[in-house]
Formats: structure tokens, sequence, C-alpha cells
């Protein structure tokens, strides 16, 4: 056996000589029990060649100064984790400059949410840090890689999407179209990234780039485009994607195919016995262990390891000054251990207390990361009055049999996806449908005063309650959020998840079709959009008739359909209160509109000034739209003075 190892503080992670009891770093108690958990800590065995080829693409970056992208693919429990950790702390020694950002099964609904990850690592953030301390750090940053002239005109998309943005700098992004918001948070990406590459090599890594959210890998797939003019080797590391063409990280791949791809393979037997030693500091387990754990496990890293930690936990293994001793005598048979990934934890999952048992059980459907305030929160509402002292354990051992790992401010992370995963298999949809709703709840009463920070965590966990209200309400406005976000395939999720989660309830719920509507209209699909508006008339009462109507009769005009589009429309003035100004506006436009491009110009502008009439000088928006179309008209006659004129009163209210 190797000489005794270092005892690795479980709380700061220090090295500590082994047989004392207090950490020399931080003075926390280091107990039997916490030593042996922070012992075992999987060595990095059989991944040499792909960690080679790495290094030698960041080689072929540094001294070409051209970018490579490059996937790193395995089944869950295949070491991906484990390679990625090696990796970032090799990458840390050198001249590079090491980014990483991390993709979550629940926050694919989050618009931006891998690249707000991404910022967030690049410009050093603590989860402790307020407003202006994020906001100093990203103007520092700036200028350190941009200088002080770009920084400015940087500046605001950034802020913007990290919720970091003055009121005058919001409205900056906000008054400009969803496309050209997203398109300029994409541009000043890659000039950061660009500049930044001149200074020296960087290194973006992206953990489970399985579950990308869709807003990101457009930015991503923007970004590698160019990746021949940066300096920089991107790193995504996935699960196979096997039918599923439709998952946001296939549609990049497919755009932006990687230029290399390295699929990780089972241990052979040798790497395996390997991975055992050196999990436990020797140099060679004994035959009886090696055929225990090993037979199971088929090479998967993973299975070694939860298999190890089992049997710590069945006094099997045991760590006594500084050394582990497996006993052989224990006559523990190979039948009474697990056999699949899911067995493997399920097992050890079964030797929780009551309380640890229910907490992980909420922490696995709020999420791979979660907060201690929402989690105990949740609990409370599910019924739970256990004492602060007991959910205090019940936290202290999750992490000390390493199902959570403890990060800063009070949140904890699951250790790897496949924990989370069997928990949430093991709960059946009605306790699903509750945990959600309790989860719902609590971070009503966490975030009340910053609702729009978590919509589309409301939506998430209410989406999957039996809370119908609540889940139509937050539905529709996290899809209306990812509209604003140009996250049309985000939005479309939401309001496809309350028709067909809530087909009766959602009668009472107008804007969710408008929403719904509006959104395939922007993106082109006119035919789809007609279906959920006709759906909408058909549920709701004739007061909403006028508005389908008349979105109706803007998708025929948008196909150049002007008969159906003027059909709609006068079935909208045949239907509207005459006291419904702005509707009334709306349609004398639109149908100005058809008329301007039926060549029908003197039409047309009678119109648009009855439109223009109806409109009160305060609805600038509304008036924009006509007075745009008009200044059209009078670019056709060929009065550019008046067009010029009409301009003016179009983007300055107050000229008016």
């Amino acid at each position: 056996m190797n000489p005794p190892a270092e005892i690795v503080c479980p709380h700061c992670n220090a090295p500590n000589p082994q047989g004392i009891t207090v950490c020399i770093a931080c003075g926390s108690s280091l107990s039997t029990d916490e030593a042996a958990s922070s012992t075992l800590v999987a060595p990095l065995v059989g991944r040499d060649n792909v960690l080679a080829s790495i290094l030698q693409d960041l080689e072929i970056v540094r001294s070409h100064k051209r970018g490579r992208f490059v996937v790193i693919e395995g089944e869950g429990g295949i070491g991906k984790s484990r390679l990625s950790r090696e990796l970032v702390a090799r990458l840390w020694q050198g001249d590079q400059l090491a980014i990483t950002g991390r993709a979550y099964a629940d926050k694919q609904g989050a618009s931006y949410w891998l690249l707000i990850d991404i910022l967030s690592h690049l410009f050093r953030f603590e989860p402790d840090m307020d407003v202006e301390q994020r906001r100093q750090l990203v103007m520092e940053g700036l200028q350190r890689l941009l200088g002080g002239d770009a920084t400015g005109r940087t500046a605001p998309p950034f802020l913007w999407v990290l919720d970091l943005a003055t009121e005058s700098e919001r409205q900056e992004m906000e008054t400009l179209p969803p496309e050209q918001r997203q398109q300029r948070l994409f541009r000043s990406l890659q000039a950061l990234l660009l500049m930044a590459g001149e200074k020296q090599p960087l290194v973006l890594l992206v953990d489970d780039a399985q579950w990308i959210d869709a807003a990101s890998a457009d930015g991503l797939i923007q970004m590698l485009g160019k990746r021949a003019m940066m300096r920089m080797l991107v790193i995504a590391f996935s699960r196979p994607l096997f039918n599923e063409e439709d998952r946001p990280f296939a549609r990049l791949l497919a755009t932006t195919p990687a230029d290399t791809v390295y699929p990780l393979q089972p241990l052979t037997d040798e790497e395996a016995r390997s991975l055992l030693a050196g999990l436990l500091n020797w140099s060679r387990a004994p035959q009886a262990l090696e055929e225990l754990v090993l037979g199971r496990a088929q090479g998967q890293p993973f299975i070694i390891e939860e298999l190890t930690r089992s049997l710590v936990e069945r006094g099997i293994l045991t760590f006594e000054e500084g050394l582990w001793h497996f006993d052989d005598e224990a006559g523990v048979a190979a039948s009474l251990l697990p056999l699949t990934v899911r067995d493997t934890v399920r097992e050890r999952l079964g030797r929780l207390s009551k309380v640890a048992h229910g907490l992980i059980d909420v922490a696995a459907i709020i999420g791979t990361r979660l907060e201690r305030e929402i989690l105990v929160g949740a609990t409370r509402r599910l019924g739970f009055d256990w004492p602060e002292k007991e959910i205090e354990e019940a936290l202290a051992a999750l992490v000390k049999r390493d199902f959570l790992l403890g990060e800063e401010a009070n949140r904890f992370r699951f250790r790897h996806n496949l924990v989370q995963e069997t928990v949430v298999f093991g709960l059946d949809e009605p306790q699903q449908r509750r945990i959600h709703l309790a989860i719902g709840q609590a971070l009503e009463l966490v975030y009340q005063l910053q609702l729009p920070f978590v919509i589309d965590r409301l939506a998430l966990h209410y989406g999957q309650s039996d809370d119908a209200e609540r889940a139509i309400h937050y539905l529709t406005q996290a899809g209306t959020q990812a509209v604003q976000h140009f996250a049309a395939e985000q939005a479309k999720q939401f309001f496809q998840t309350a028709l067909v989660r809530f087909p009766q309830e959602v009668v009472n719920h107008p804007n969710l079709f408008i929403a719904f509507g509006d959104l395939l209209t922007i993106m082109g699909s006119y035919d789809e959009a007609r279906e959920i508006y006709g759906r909408g008339l058909n549920v709701m009462d004739q007061s909403y008739a006028p508005r389908f109507h008349c979105q109706i009769g803007i998708t025929y005009s948008l196909q150049a359909e002007y008969e159906q589009a003027e059909q709609s429309f006068s079935q909208v003035l045949k239907l509207v209160s005459p006291n419904d100004k702005k509707m009334r506006a709306k349609v004398y436009s639109e149908l100005g509109w058809v008329r301007f491009h039926q060549a029908q110009i003197d039409e047309a502008e009678d119109l648009y000034e009855q439109a223009l009439a109806l409109l009160d000088f305060g609805e600038h928006e509304a008036r924009a739209q006509v007075l745009n179309r008009r200044a059209g008209v009078a670019f056709r006659k060929k009065d550019l003075n008046m067009a010029h004129k009409l301009l003016l009163r179009a983007m300055d209210p107050l000229s008016e």
C-alpha cells in the first residue's frame, strides 16, 4: 500500500497531514468520517489520450491564432465531469484565460442562461455580491479587455442581460426591437472575446452542453461561425443526442459542426482497477474487492465510485490512521450489490435519515443548483416542520456523503446529474406535482419583490403543478419575456405547455392566445398563428373577437393575401365598439397598409390620417407606427420633405 494520504478539508479544501483532528487552514473539525469522505477523490484514469489531444488543440489555437471547436461526448457517468475538472485545473496553470459555463436541465427555459453563466465567470462574480459590486466588475473587466473608448459602447448589452443596467441603460436596450437587441448582445460578446484573445489564448469550457438554452445556442452559433478569426478553443461536454434533433445543442452542431468529436469509452479492466486503487490510495486493491466492485461497474467510473462509497457506508471499507482497510471477512454477497447506475445511487439513498431523504427529494425537483431558503421553504409548504438543527444535520450528511456539494451563500449543487435524475425517477407524478407546487410557492415568497428575475422558474414549477391559474399566468409571462429576448423557441415551449397542460382552464386567459399567435406571426408561421387565434376566438367571449380578427387579418396581409385580410379587418369594424378608438385606429392603419401594397396610395393616405385622428398624443408607439407608414406614402409621392418631417415626428414624440 502507498503511504498515508493527506486529508483534504471538506470545508476549505486545504490539505492536512493525516492524524490531525482540526484543519490547519480554517480550524474546522476533521472527524474520521469527514476525513474518510474527503480522501475518496477519483484520480483521472484512462483519459490521457483525450487530454493530450485537447492540449494539442490548444497549441493549434495558440500558434495559428485561429479558433477550434471540440466536443467531448459520453453517456452519464462515463467521466466527463472528472475530465472537465482536470482540464480546468491544468488550464489555470498556463498563460491562457479559461472561462467556464454550465448548462442545466432546469434552466433550458431561461433565455441566455449559459451566456449569463459564462459572463459571470469571465467578470469573476461572487454569489454574495450586490448589484453595484457586479457592475463595477463588469466595467473594470471591459476596461481591461477593450480599453476605455469601447467600454461605453459595449457595456449596455452586458449590463442588460446580467440584470445590472440602470433605468436609462435598460431603456436604451429595450427600445430596440428584440432581434436588434439580441444582435447587439451577440456582436458585443464577439468583440469582447476577439479582443481578449489578442491578449492571451482563450479556452471556453461548456459543461452539460446537451441542455443549452435556445438563446445561448444562437449566440454560440454566431460566435463559432467566426471562430477562424478568434484565438479561442471551445470545449463542449455533452451526452450523446440520439433522435433529439430539436434540442438547441443539436441545432448548433448541425449549423456549426465541431472540428473534432472525442467519444469517451468505458474504462478497460486495467484502467478500472487503477481507478479503484486510486480512490483508496492503494497501489492495487485486493482481488476480492475488485471482483465485488468491478464486475458490476462494467468500466463506468461513476458506478465504481458509488459502489465504493456504498461499501464505506456499510462498514466494509473503513478508514483508520490515514489508511483504508477492506474487511474481506464481512461476507458481503455480490448479489446484494446493485446492478445499474440508478440502483447504485438508490441503494445509497436508502440509508439516509428521514429528514435527509425528504430534503433531497425536494432538492431534486428544484434542480441541479438550489438555494437553502427555497429548499426549506418548500419543505415547510409540504407540511414538514423539522427543527432547524435536524435540517442542518441532514444537509451536512448529504454533503458529507457526496450527494450534494456545498457552495457559497447557502447554495448547494448535486455532485452528479445522475444522482438528481435517480431521485426524480423514484418519485411518482402526484408527488412531483405537489413538490413543484410547494417550490413555486416558496419562490413567490422569497422573491416577492423580484418576480421578473425568476419568471422562468415560476413557469417551470407551477407549469408542472396542479395550480392551473398560476401556471398559465407565469407560463404566459415567461413566454412574453422570452419573446422580448428574441428567444422564439423558448417562448413557444412556454405557450405550448400552457395549452397542452391546461386545455380547459386557458379559456380565462385571452392574453395567452394573443401572445402565442403574435410569436408565431413573428416567426413567419402564419397558418399556425391563425390556428391559435382561431382557438382563442372559439373559446373566448365576444368582447375579445375584434382583437383576434384583427390579428388574423395581419397574418393574411403579411402573406399578401389582401382579400382575406380585408375581410378580417371589415369584421373587426362591425364588432368593435365605437368607443374603442385604439382598435379602430389599428384597423385603419392595417387597411392603409393593404391599400399601399395594392398601389392605392391616396386611399392609404386617407386611412392613415383617420388612424392618427383617433390616437391620443400620449400613445407614442401606435402613433409612431402610423407616422412611419404615412412617411412611406409621402416618399412614394416623391414628397421627400414631408417624408422627413413625418419620420422626425415618429422618432420624437415631443415634436408633435
